[in-house]
């Protein structure tokens, strides 16, 4: 096992900071952010912007210029090996004369996996080290990891409940149960996603737009896309997703044979999933959003969605927000509620489970998924 230094470590926690700032805004890329050493000085540093820009190496070598000679790299991501949008990193770190790079983790894209970064910084003459704060790196780009793997997205339930359980009372008011701190921190999650899912019972009810109105949108934020299991067509085009300024794009899911209100048929793209079961249609929803290139997926309600898709298996993050309220009524709606076949030695249980009280809410966020898988 390598060791690295007290300052070696703090120089990469410093980098993961840097870039989980451009969390949300990197597109189908990951976040990755770089610094060059020489006589023990940090000489440069760069961070990736956005997809189709320059990788953080190649902007931190071109602050450097010739003094990049004989320094250290360190990157939280290890550098690329294959031509894309960019020339490879492992190229322009040789060209540049670098004497050593130490990253984080290895690069999961399956074209760096067949030239990986290490052989060939090897080949190059150049040392290399790996695995500082890899279990850090790994969870920052999470999302990313997880799609070059399953070519699936990575998927975040988010409820907001009473400590009860409830989401919605016996009249179906459901509108704020949460504080508005907890209510920001849901949109963050809206902007960083690729794409939110409701179903259609919660966004009549709710009339949710599913926009991000908390904050400006600024330095290439973009509204997610929107995903609707209307599996009957009860979809219209009254509800205020339809009257917002811009309408992002909206995938329905629907049965096969079901035809969509006229309002809404020329607005919208509909997916027909032939499945009668709805654990049977989640695998085949994932796929699709998978290959139309959605990566990450946050589902957003109600009861009925919920239920089935931490039965059905696919949920990877969960995210609880609690009010400080109780419903107390025997008919007011549990967050989950299908029936399902599992006992109590086969619950879901979190892992990596963190607490934070957003004002007098309480938020709790863990893991579904071994994190070891991702």
């Amino acid at each position: 096992m390598t060791d690295f230094s007290l300052f070696e470590t703090r120089l990469m926690g410093r980098l993961l900071r840097l870039a989980a700032k451009r969390r949300g805004l990197t597109g189908s890329t990951p976040m990755v952010a770089c610094a060059l050493l020489q006589d023990g000085k940090v000489i440069a540093e760069g961070v990736h912007q956005k997809e189709g820009t320059p990788h953080a190496e190649a902007i931190a070598l071109a602050k450097a210029g010739d003094a990049a000679k004989g320094a250290t790299l360190y990157v939280n991501l290890a550098p690329c090996t294959h031509w894309g949008a960019n020339p490879p990193c492992a190229s322009l770190i040789q060209q540049a004369g670098i004497k050593e790079v130490v990253y984080a983790m290895s690069d999961p894209n399956p074209l760096v996996a067949k030239n990986p970064s290490e052989l060939q910084l090897l080949d190059m003459g150049i040392q290399v080290r790996t695995g500082l704060l890899e279990a850090d790196a790994k969870r920052l780009n999470e999302v990313f990891i997880h799609y070059q793997k399953f070519q699936r997205p990575f998927v975040h339930l988010k409820v907001a409940q009473s400590l009860d359980g409830k989401i919605a009372a016996a009249n179906g008011e459901s509108l704020y149960i949460t504080n508005t701190r907890s209510r920001r921190q849901v949109h963050r999650f809206r902007r960083e996603s690729d794409a939110v899912l409701i179903g259609i019972n919660s966004l009549i009810m709710d009339d949710a737009q599913l926009s991000v109105r908390f904050g400006l949108i600024r330095g290439g934020y973009r509204h997610p896309k929107v995903v609707i299991l209307d599996r009957r067509g009860r979809l219209h085009g009254g509800l205020r997703l339809f009257q917002r300024r811009v309408l992002p794009e909206v995938i329905v899911v629907t049965l096969p044979g079901v035809q969509l209100h006229e309002s809404v048929r020329n607005r919208v793209t509909q997916v027909t999933l032939a499945s009668e079961d709805v654990l049977e249609m989640w695998p085949l929803l994932l796929d699709y959003l998978g290959q139309e290139g959605i990566q990450s997926l946050l589902i957003e309600g109600g009861a009925e969605v919920y239920s089935s898709a931490l039965l059905a298996g696919i949920v990877d993050k969960v995210s609880i927000f609690m009010a400080p309220i109780l419903m107390a009524q025997s008919k007011a709606l549990s967050a989950f509620h299908r029936s399902g076949h599992l006992g109590v030695s086969e619950s879901r249980r979190l892992t990596e489970m963190t607490m934070k009280q957003l004002g007098s809410d309480l938020w709790v966020t863990g893991y579904l998924r071994d994190p070891a898988s991702i």
